[in-house]
């Protein structure tokens, strides 16, 4: 009894917990997945056609529902690829289309069909809200200016204006900077000097210093690309003379070697000085040694006479301005004629220097935007300037099979800017050299 009783009593023995395993470690997941194991699967949606006598409330919707069962169904499978990004920029998408029959003895199934839609993607356009320098005072290349440049545009127009101090260069690039010749744009240029090539005030106008000491580089909207440069025979940062007739001469051989047009301004005179600097510029200018350019490349120019008189205006005055600029460009090479290509400057049946228009233009001495009696308006002198400069031709400069484009201009730009090491400059360097050491008394013939 008492035994009974401890077994009544006895507290059951517990049993020990087994392990229990919920998940197996798998090592094929332990190991580093690859990019294509990373990608989201792409899901495929069931499309089923409904039967119109489905609907709710319709009579027969018991003996359709028992006709679907025995009619088979079509079933669309639709998947959709991931999007490729190639290395040309465009993007490309695949979407596949399967339609899949569930009768076996259906014989009208279409072999999937692949569609590719190629979207180009535009380069992006950058906007310049001012002049960005190319080239300093010290001739150092700023490199941060080509990210302004497109890499794929064949489509510009590169202008430059070369000059003296105060005679009105960065006046007139502002005229071809603006987007629209209105009747603000005297106010803006002249009177409140919000344009986009600083100008000097009036007070300043006779200070020594230039207000432009590098060369700037300002892109409009139409890819123009316009180049302001600092004045020429003028020594305002008191360097010796040799290195001051160096740096004119080398920014004026950048100038008739990467420009399509040059504009040449004078003031109120014709400026017999500046016409000799050109011409020096353009005999000792270096053939390019690289064959993608044209070695013997020359730009037009664009005579610019600012600040005219009403004299200037007249026709015997003009034929006079005209004659001495035939006489001074007679032998050169540049294209100094309106429209002149380089098949007409190269062949000789062309049309005789007599017969052709100089290049000129005449900016009259503006005080505001009305006309005078021997000046038009200054909206329609500008748009005329405008006019003057977009129908510029625009030689071969590149001689590649491909165009030339933003990025290859630059690169012939740095590459001009660097060169300081040719013949031309070398020997002029060493006849002033020796004339300077020897003093006047030095033959001229010595170094003719």
């Amino acid at each position: 009894m008492s035994e009974n009783r401890k077994k009544r009593y006895r507290k059951p023995k517990q049993e020990e917990k087994r392990t229990v395993i919920l998940a197996k470690r798998d090592p094929d997941r332990c190991a580093t997945k690859t990019f294509e194991d990373h990608q989201p699967i792409q899901p495929k949606i069931l499309l089923k056609a409904k039967d119109p006598s489905d609907c709710v409330g319709s009579p027969s919707n018991t003996n359709a529902s028992s006709l679907s069962n025995l009619v088979p169904q079509k079933t669309i499978i639709v998947t959709k690829d991931s999007i490729s990004i190639d290395g040309a920029g465009s993007v490309t998408s695949n979407s596949t289309t399967h339609p899949i029959s569930q009768s076996p003895n259906n014989s009208s199934t279409q072999p999937p069909k692949e569609s590719t839609t190629d979207v180009p993607i535009a380069e992006p356009t950058p906007i310049m809200t001012r002049p960005a320098t190319v080239i300093s005072s010290t001739s150092q290349i700023n490199f941060n200016a080509s990210k302004f440049l497109l890499k794929n545009n064949k489509d510009f127009l590169v202008v430059g204006v070369v000059g003296r101090q105060g005679v009105g260069k960065s006046t007139i690039m502002n005229l071809l900077a603006a987007e629209e010749i209105n009747d603000e744009t005297y106010t803006s240029i002249f009177k409140e000097q919000e344009s986009i090539f600083p100008i000097k005030i009036k007070p300043n106008k006779g200070a020594a210093w230039p207000r432009t000491e590098s060369i700037h580089m300002y892109i409009t909207k139409d890819r123009m690309i316009l180049l302001d440069s600092p004045p020429v025979l003028c020594n305002s940062y008191k360097k010796d003379e040799l290195t001051n007739e160096m740096d004119d001469m080398h920014n004026l051989i950048i100038f008739l070697t990467v420009c399509h047009l040059v504009i040449f301004v004078q003031n109120d005179h014709f400026d017999m000085s500046l016409v000799r600097l050109f011409q020096m510029a353009e005999m000792t200018k270096p053939n390019q040694d690289t064959k993608p350019f044209v070695e013997d490349y020359y730009p037009n120019v664009l005579f610019v006479k600012n600040r005219a008189k009403r004299l200037d205006f007249l026709d015997v005055e003009k034929q006079m301005q005209d004659k001495m600029l035939r006489f001074c460009f007679a032998d050169t090479k540049l294209k100094v004629f309106l429209g002149e290509t380089d098949e007409q400057k190269k062949s000789s049946s062309s049309i005789p220097d007599a017969d052709k228009i100089v290049n000129s233009f005449l900016v009259p001495e503006i005080k505001g935007n009305e006309a005078s009696s021997f000046h038009t308006d200054l909206q329609s002198i500008a748009e005329d300037l405008r006019r003057r400069v977009f129908m510029t031709p625009r030689n071969q400069i590149y001689n590649a099979p491909g165009e030339l484009t933003e990025a290859i201009w630059f690169e012939l730009l740095t590459r001009t800017a660097n060169e300081w090491n040719h013949f031309f400059f070398r020997t002029y360097k060493e006849a002033r050299i020796s004339y300077f050491q020897s003093g006047s008394s030095a033959d001229p013939e010595k170094y003719a």
